[in-house]
């Protein structure tokens, strides 16, 4: 078994030299993550396996234009988050049968998630109120838990959100 790290959108590896090509929590950095899915569905085998494990947005437009605006304001060099429909797409057109789908829900802290990334307090600020002033559809996706900030019962506490990643495994046909 070999590892190697190498541009994702152009691999220098020939043609039906893999067993199985995987990449884990990654592709939403990447330019072009249809070219990527072509560059593993090329240089792996017939009967092959393609494996991946990214962040995901959900179906509705308007809400994955605000969850990458999020995720691009904590990270700079976030590109995009797909959807499960266009994964499965991506697959479709690099002749990746599609054998397996997940969807796995991660929850996370706000302070943590944040701190992981080093943000400003000006990035945090922004951040934080970006996720009070969600629209419906992104609250949907995000469902957080904010701390109730303003009666008499009012508590200071963590703020929680979730992110979503799909496991999608295909078969090079």
């Amino acid at each position: 078994m070999r590892y190697a790290q190498v541009d994702a959108q152009t691999m220098p590896f020939a043609d039906n030299t893999f067993d199985f090509v995987t990449c884990r929590i990654a592709p939403h950095h990447f330019p072009d993550v249809q070219k990527f899915v072509q560059e593993a569905a090329r240089v792996v085998k017939k009967g092959g396996i393609v494996g991946i494990v990214d962040q995901i947005a959900p179906e509705d437009k308007r809400a994955t234009d605000y969850l990458n605006a999020f995720e691009q304001l904590r990270d700079p060099s976030h590109v995009w988050e797909y959807s499960q429909a266009d994964w499965e797409g991506f697959f479709s057109v690099a002749d990746l049968q599609v054998t397996h789908r997940e969807l796995c829900q991660n929850r996370l802290e706000f302070g943590w998630w944040t701190r992981m990334q080093n943000c400003t307090p000006d990035t945090v600020t922004r951040l934080n109120a970006m996720l009070h002033q969600t629209p419906q559809a992104v609250s949907e996706w995000l469902q957080p838990e904010l701390p109730d900030v303003g009666g008499a019962n009012s508590a200071v506490g963590a703020m929680y959100f979730s992110l979503w990643q799909l496991i999608l495994i295909g078969v090079k046909t």
